[in-house]
């Protein structure tokens, strides 16, 4: 029985019967054979190098294919800070603004006749701490579940988890839209299915 291993960019060829020298790999490639690196690539094709760069669209198709995205999720190797950037930063811009738009035109509905209004100073002053606490909350589950990854084989790369936790939270942000006629029951509503 063959056994491959992908290398630092190698395949090297294991035997089970190491004692016979006769033995050879069906083919031998390294990176200056490039006819034969492409045809191990074609053997193996789940030895493809890893994508660093996830798509724009990404989020967007979670709407439609989810078990596409993660799939391809599965095949990336984000850098975190461009996942934090790129994806992150403006997916936690989404409810805080959603929440200032619908208190200043309609005002908290907390269960009394009248709704809650807010100077508008005040109600910039909880928009931006509202966007820090996504912030700090979207970093510290990505940080948790990658400490938790060692506990359960799962890749360690801090990159692939902010990738993780960004998928998970995209209907929340999705969802937050309800913040525009901030009422406690209707938003209750609307936010827990989406959880």
């Amino acid at each position: 029985m063959n056994i491959y291993y992908r290398i630092l960019g190698s395949i090297t060829h294991k035997t089970d019967d190491i004692s016979n020298p006769e033995a050879q790999p069906p083919y031998a490639w390294n990176r200056d054979n490039i006819k034969t690196y492409e045809q191990g690539l074609q053997l193996l094709p789940k030895y493809r190098p890893m994508k660093t760069v996830i798509s724009s669209w990404l989020l967007f198709r979670l709407l439609f294919q989810p078990t596409a995205v993660f799939e391809e999720l599965s095949e990336t190797r984000p850098e975190p800070h461009s996942v934090f950037l790129k994806f992150v930063v403006w997916l936690a811009v989404i409810p805080p603004v959603f929440a200032y738009i619908g208190a200043s035109n309609f005002g908290w509905r907390l269960g009394a006749a009248e709704p809650l209004f807010m100077p508008s100073g005040d109600l910039i002053l909880v928009s931006i701490i509202y966007f820090f606490a996504l912030l700090f909350a979207f970093v510290s589950t990505a940080v948790v579940a990658q400490w938790m990854a060692t506990t359960y084989g799962a890749r360690h790369s801090l990159g692939i988890h902010f990738a993780l936790v960004t998928i998970i939270a995209a209907p929340l942000v999705v969802g937050s839209a309800i913040h525009l006629f901030p009422h406690v029951f209707i938003n209750i509503v609307v936010l827990i299915p989406a959880l």
